[in-house]
Formats: structure tokens, sequence, C-alpha cells
């Protein structure tokens, strides 16, 4: 089993690595998206900005099936 998660995992890393979206019908898709640059702040020096450069970043977005599955799930009240 371990076998076969590893390399479940391989492939979905390579299809992403080319730019390729990965689909898992009713559970959801991941695909890259470029998040741009922006300038952040360091807290011990808020003075000295600092440039984020653009980045790849991998984006889930959940299906229609687990999205209706996580909704049903009860919110606990604080105790």
């Amino acid at each position: 089993v371990g076998l076969v998660i590893e390399e479940f995992l391989a492939t979905i890393t390579n299809h992403l690595s080319a730019g390729r979206a990965v689909a898992l019908r009713d559970f959801g898709t991941l695909e890259l998206r470029v998040s741009r640059r922006k300038l952040g702040r360091n807290p011990r020096r808020p003075e000295t900005p600092i440039h984020i450069p653009d980045k790849h970043v991998v984006r889930f977005k959940p299906g229609a099936k687990l999205e209706t599955l996580v909704a049903a799930v009860p919110i606990e009240a604080d105790s």
C-alpha cells in the first residue's frame, strides 16, 4: 500500500511540476497559480520593506461532494 501511495503522490507532483492540473473526481482539483510579487515587512524592522517576488503556489479547490460532506459536519460549541 505504501508503494502505491508513494507512486500516486509522485505522479501528482510530476503533473504539477509540469504545469498541469490534477483533478480527483468528487474530491477536488490541485492546480498551479502565481502568487504575484508584493511588498512585505519584517516585524523586527518595520521601516525596511521586503520585496517578495512572484512564485508558483499549489491551490486546492474542493469538489462539490467533498464540500457537501464537510458542510454537514456539526460545529461543536466552545466550552
